[in-house]
């Protein structure tokens, strides 16, 4: 198991938006996400195509969607 997918293991299995929604971790080529299963019905959405680290992508979103 790569550090990838066991980040996207833990955050996909533990994370709550703060609208109370069940956001997952993905990756296609050369883009990072998250994206809620309601898609655009919820504002947790983030997509980081500059192919940085995972850990700051995910300290970002946190920031700004996470619950408190």
């Amino acid at each position: 198991m790569t550090d990838y997918e066991r980040i996207r293991n833990q955050f996909n299995a533990s994370t709550a938006c703060r609208w109370g929604k069940q956001p997952r971790l993905e990756y296609d080529p050369g883009c990072l996400y998250v994206e809620c299963a309601e898609g655009d019905k919820c504002k947790c959405r983030l997509n980081d195509g500059d192919g940085g680290p995972v850990t700051a992508f995910l300290i970002r979103w946190r920031a700004r969607y996470a619950a408190k």
